[in-house]
Order: C-alpha cells, then sequence, then structure tokens
C-alpha cells in the first residue's frame, strides 16, 4: 500500500513538473517511478519522450531502445516495432535495435490464444488463390450442385475474440489504460509482428511507417485506392461504410487492423476511416507486402489468416445474420463457417438444383440470374446465397456465378441443420430476413 501511495504521489509531481515545463524535476520523478517498477516500459518511454522534448537525441533514444526492450519482453511486440521506427527516425545508424524487437515473448502469448494455421500461401500465389479452392464433388447427384467440404483443414480459422465480433465501444478498451498484451494476442493483426520469420520481422520495420495523428483526422476515404495496410498501436479510429444504407459506424482500437483491401487485387476503400482518439499506427505499404510475400512465403499465410479474421470480424458486427445475436452466439456461429476461394465464372447456385450450403461472399461480388422476374442482379459482400435452397429443401430458383475471383464463407448444408437445432431464432431470424429482403430485389446485400 505505501509504494502505490508512493508510486500516486510520483505521478503527481511528475504532471505537475510537466506543467510547469519543469523538466529536470519531472525525469528525476521518472527515475524514482522507474526504480520501483523497472519492468514497465511506460517509464523508459516518457524519460524519452522527455529527453527528445529538450532536444536531447542521444539519451532519448537510449531510453527509447529501453523501452523496445521491456516492449517486447512483456510480448507487445507491436509497441516494440513501433518504438524502433521512432529510434531509427531520430538516428538511422541506430540499425542494432531491430536485435531488440525479440518476438520471443510475443510467440508464447500467439501460441496460447489460438491453434496454428490451418493452410500456408505458395511464392506466387494471390491472397485469394491460397484460400481452398471451390471444388465440384465427383459424386454429386442429378439434382444437386454441391462442393467438396474443406473439413478439418478450414478448421480454426474463425476462432474470433470478443472483441473481435462485438463492435461495440463498451467492449473496447479504456484508450487511457494500459495495455494488455493477452488481449491484443487475440487480435488480428498480432501474428502478422509474432509468426513471421525474423528476417521478415527486420525488413517490416524497416520499411513500415509509423504514423501519429490527432482526432478528428481522416486516415482512408471510401473510393481511394487501397495501396496500405494499417496496424494501430494506441487510439481508436471510426469506421463509417457511407455505400450501405443503415450500416452502423464500429470502433477499432489497438490491436486492430483497417485498410486490409490491399492486401486484394485491385480493390478501392469501402469505408472512411477517422480518428476518435490521437493515434500511432504502423502503415505497410502494399508493395512491401507483396516483397515481404515473395521473399518469405509464410508471411502470405498470416495474411490470409488477418485477411480472413478481419473480414469475418466486419460481416458479424454488420451482417443482419449477427448482429441480433449477442456475442457469444456470434462467436460460436463463426465457428461453423469455411472459407473458400471461387474462381471467376464459378457457378455457386444453379437454377433447377439443391443447394449443398449457404455462401456469404467477403470479396469480390456475384453475378445472379432470377428467370422468373426476367432480373439480372449483382450482390456484393456481405450478401447471403443458398439460404432458400437449405431452408425450403426445394432446388433454386436462381442461378449464382462468381463475377470475379472471390474469398467467401460456406456454411454446408449439415452444419446449417445443426445451426438450425442448436440456435432455433437464427433459423427463424434467417427466415424473416429472406421474407423481407427477396422483396427488395434492389438491394445489393440480398438473401436468396
Amino acid at each position: 500500500m505505501l509504494i502505490a501511495d508512493k508510486s500516486t504521489r510520483l505521478q503527481k509531481r511528475l504532471e505537475k513538473s510537466l506543467q510547469k515545463g519543469k523538466y529536470d524535476d519531472a525525469l528525476l520523478a521518472l527515475f524514482d517511478l522507474q526504480r520501483m517498477d523497472r519492468r514497465n516500459p511506460r517509464w523508459a518511454r516518457r524519460i524519452g519522450d522527455i529527453h527528445r522534448r529538450i532536444g536531447n537525441q542521444k539519451k532519448c533514444a537510449d531510453a527509447y531502445e529501453h523501452a523496445v526492450d521491456l516492449y517486447a519482453k512483456k510480448g507487445f511486440i507491436t509497441h516494440a516495432v513501433a518504438m524502433a521506427k521512432t529510434v531509427l527516425s531520430i538516428d538511422p545508424t541506430r540499425k542494432a535495435v531491430l536485435e531488440r524487437v525479440d518476438p520471443t515473448a510475443a510467440q508464447e502469448l500467439l501460441k496460447k490464444s489460438r491453434p496454428p494455421m490451418a493452410k500456408g500461401i505458395n511464392a506466387g500465389e494471390s491472397i485469394e488463390q491460397s484460400a481452398q479452392p471451390l471444388e465440384r464433388a465427383n459424386d454429386e447427384k442429378s439434382d444437386e450442385l454441391r462442393f467438396n467440404d474443406a473439413g478439418k483443414r478450414a478448421s480454426g480459422v474463425f476462432e474470433l475474440s470478443r472483441q473481435e465480433v462485438s463492435g461495440n465501444r463498451s467492449e473496447q478498451p479504456n484508450p487511457e489504460a494500459d495495455p494488455d498484451a493477452e488481449r491484443m494476442a487475440n487480435l488480428p493483426f498480432f501474428p502478422l509482428f509474432a509468426d513471421i520469420p525474423r528476417e521478415a520481422l527486420n525488413d517490416l520495420v524497416l520499411q513500415s511507417e509509423l504514423v501519429e495523428l490527432e482526432k478528428g483526422q481522416t486516415v482512408i476515404k471510401a473510393g481511394d485506392k487501397a495501396d496500405s495496410l494499417y496496424a494501430i498501436v494506441e487510439g481508436q479510429v471510426i469506421v463509417d461504410v457511407p455505400e450501405i444504407p443503415g450500416e452502423r459506424d464500429f470502433i477499432l482500437a489497438e490491436g486492430e487492423v483497417f485498410g486490409e483491401a490491399c492486401l486484394l487485387n485491385q480493390e478501392k476503400r469501402s469505408a472512411t476511416i477517422t480518428t476518435e482518439t490521437p493515434i500511432t499506427a504502423l502503415r505497410i505499404s502494399k508493395p512491401t507486402l507483396d516483397a515481404l510475400v515473395k521473399k518469405h512465403p509464410h508471411v502470405g499465410a498470416v495474411l490470409l489468416n488477418l485477411l480472413t479474421r478481419r473480414l469475418i470480424s466486419n460481416l458479424v458486427q454488420t451482417s443482419e445474420l449477427f448482429v441480433p445475436f449477442d456475442v457469444e452466439t456470434r462467436q460460436q456461429l463463426a465457428l461453423l463457417f469455411e472459407v473458400r476461394h471461387a474462381k471467376i465464372g464459378t457457378r455457386i447456385i444453379e437454377q433447377g438444383k439443391r443447394s449443398d450450403a449457404m455462401y456469404i461472399p467477403l470479396t469480390g461480388y456475384l453475378n445472379v440470374a432470377m428467370p422468373a422476374l426476367h432480373k439480372q442482379l449483382r450482390l456484393n459482400p456481405g450478401s447471403i446465397v443458398g439460404a432458400m435452397s437449405l431452408i425450403s429443401q426445394a432446388p433454386a430458383e436462381i442461378q449464382v456465378d462468381a463475377g470475379a475471383p472471390m474469398i467467401l464463407l460456406r456454411l454446408p448444408a449439415s452444419r446449417f441443420n445443426a445451426v438450425a437445432m442448436q440456435y432455433p431464432p437464427a433459423l427463424e431470424h434467417l427466415g424473416n430476413l429472406v421474407s423481407r429482403l427477396t422483396n427488395s430485389i434492389a438491394s445489393d446485400r440480398l438473401v436468396v
């Protein structure tokens, strides 16, 4: 209790000294705080901040290097990367700081937080091609269109954390609170720094850009070219998807990524991202990511996993299929889907044949022919196809083809039926969604 009281007094002294511009006294308070809590990287970082403010570059870089060590030892790998970037911006000759970005503790956290990824990427493959392809089953019957199930090869990809499926401000961490390494290990971008070869990590540190923005600034705009990926180190941003009427904004915080559309070919931004608080983020350009995948194929596997988790996270936060359910139910429902790749022109639903699954495109678009209504539709990501046939057990009345190479979710009929038994409200909700949305065929995100 005495230690806590002393720490509180020192922190009050620190803040008062900073307000009055008494930097020598502020440093003395920080040195005392550091002696009391030697493993806390916050004090080393703040010592560096003061030296930077008063123009002592060498002592600033020394303090930041110490912070890199402490962040890495606690598993805060992204903070360690950001701090190393700051050191190099102050003194480009200090490349030895890269050796201090030790991912060992982060890798241990990652092992505890999730199962290993199911699949890797071969050199030269695009992200879309690396997902397991939709392949026609050899034993399909004349009245059905059926694809091979992914089986265990697709397992483990969708074990999303509570933060990834909630989308609620109340579920996000307090931006003023100390970060939690175990929580961050459950988020999408953690493996991008913790689970890649050390040489690739060094390349990533050197070639990424540290971005610091104030509250209220626009980071990316919907419609712009998707040319980079952002990993939030500190702070929060607001995501606004303007082209989808009724789409609710949601918050992304430290440990999250945005700009993942750059991982796909010829994609534009679908959302506008604005800073909710001051943020620190790592910006990684598409050419940098492409070069890393070519040089280190395992990086491609990490990026596929990141992309899939981010896309599914977006879906369960915004799709009418998932929004009515609580966080735990969303997590369980997401576990049932397979992630698949469809080549352009792949026939996913065929008129006159029963569907073998429910499909939700995450990227690209679907071409839908509705002969009975003499309609042709183009469905965007988030649409649901195959549900009507599964519910009615009748042949499909539409035809659906992949209009572009795409990543999509597949819920096989057997799992669809399990959902109906385990979550009766889900089937009732889906049935209501089918009736309502098919009466409005102008919508670009339908259930058919």
